[in-house]
């Protein structure tokens, strides 16, 4: 049971948003307590690590400094401010395209270029950010659900039962497309007087052409080697990176030195806090569980979301698709780890990506700002997407 309160008062210490602690340094004194508590050894720490996530963060923060520098994301702010004619549609242009990105490419990936562009849409055109930055995190989780490549618990259950790219968007992708409906109307309902305040105004900016290329060039191969997977998508990253230092104009140092290190010391910690947590009895249940009815499968349905919300949804999945065998339940499975990643904060790596950058430039989304949206939004969107998959699967 050690571990059980170990991680419980880590979670709680993040949810509380301490003023003297960060979520990186909760993180980590998390972990270490689950080290020095002889919970987990040093050796099991560092092979809980999930690297390929620590990589492709690594690297997606570098060509995305790269891209920032070039004035790029300023251009985009600008494009959207002038096809916004008011908050609402502002709104609506912000779900469609995070959904619509990462469907396409990792949910992660579309999160880190689109916050510092969200909150430069927010400052210019006189609209509280944290409305946008929530309606970027739960339509990137929410619209990765879609495809095998939006994120990687897709993958993970699309290798596990053999399900080709075109099978899994053909039922999932509905889903996806009606719960950013849902998303929309949740969010402009909860926000939409904040977002009357809407008054654009020109941006002044500068764009380096010709860094502004090289980088977008660097992204294209990228995307290309995710989509394709010639090579795994932490290599991809690196490739990028390597690229991005060799074609870019500043000097790399002048790079790494505005990454966001404090994002991934917190990951690395919740890794090892989440490995510990592992060491309890509870995957038994999950094995004794006899999925069939509707309500069998709501109440796996919502095993799932608690346990995607506790030990994150990619730790859950590598241990679900060990215990489930049927592939109407791959589907629900995916459908549900993935809008799970919408209740909490801390429900999916996209979420700590928005939050985090956010409170780099300024803007602090709090435990409690999400759960307004969050808590709705996955009970209506899981509620939705159990009844198609077990209906019509």
């Amino acid at each position: 049971m050690l571990e059980v309160a170990i991680f419980a008062l880590t979670y709680i210490l993040i949810a509380l948003d301490h003023p003297k602690l960060d979520r990186a340094s909760v993180a980590l004194i998390g972990a270490t307590a689950m080290i020095i508590s002889g919970v987990i050894t040093l050796d099991e720490a560092v092979r809980s690590v999930d690297y390929d996530t620590i990589i492709l963060l690594f690297g997606m923060m570098v060509l995305s400094s790269y891209l920032g520098k070039s004035g790029l994301f300023d251009l985009i702010a600008s494009k959207i401010i002038l096809k916004a004619k008011n908050g609402r549609t502002l709104l609506l242009i912000v779900v469609v395209t995070a959904g619509g990105l990462s469907a396409l490419l990792v949910n992660d990936v579309v999160c880190v270029f689109m916050t510092p562009i969200v909150v430069r849409i927010a400052r210019v055109s006189n609209v509280d950010p944290i409305p946008l930055l929530l309606a970027l995190a739960t339509s990137a989780n929410i619209g990765s659900c879609a495809t095998v490549v939006g994120n990687p618990q897709n993958m993970l259950i699309a290798m596990k039962f053999d399900i080709p790219f075109t099978d899994f968007a053909r039922i999932m992708a509905p889903i996806s497309a009606i719960s950013l409906g849902i998303c929309y109307i949740i969010l402009y309902g909860l926000f939409g007087a904040k977002l009357k305040t809407f008054k654009p105004k020109k941006l002044d900016y500068s764009v380096d052409v010709r860094l502004c290329a090289r980088m977008l060039f660097v992204l294209l191969v990228v995307m290309v080697l995710f989509v394709t997977e010639i090579v795994p998508i932490p290599v991809s990253a690196l490739i990028g990176t390597t690229l991005a230092f060799v074609l870019g104009d500043q000097k790399p140092r002048e790079i790494v030195n505005g990454i966001n290190w404090s994002l991934l010391l917190f990951f690395a910690g919740l890794f090892v806090v989440v490995a510990g947590f592992e060491k309890g009895y509870w995957i038994e249940y999950l094995k004794s569980l006899n999925i069939q009815t509707l309500v069998d499968y709501f109440v796996f349905g919502w095993i799932t979301v608690i346990f995607s919300n506790v030990i994150s949804n990619v730790p859950f999945v590598m241990i679900a698709v060990k215990i489930i065998e049927v592939k109407k339940l791959a589907y629900l499975l995916a459908m549900v780890s993935t809008f799970a990643g919408n209740l909490t904060l801390m429900g999916s790596v996209a979420n700590i990506i928005v939050a985090e950058f956010a409170v780099n430039l300024g803007v602090k989304l709090s435990f409690k700002d999400y759960l307004k949206v969050g808590v709705p939004l996955t009970i209506v969107t899981v509620t939705l997407g159990t009844l198609v998959i077990y209906y019509f699967v």
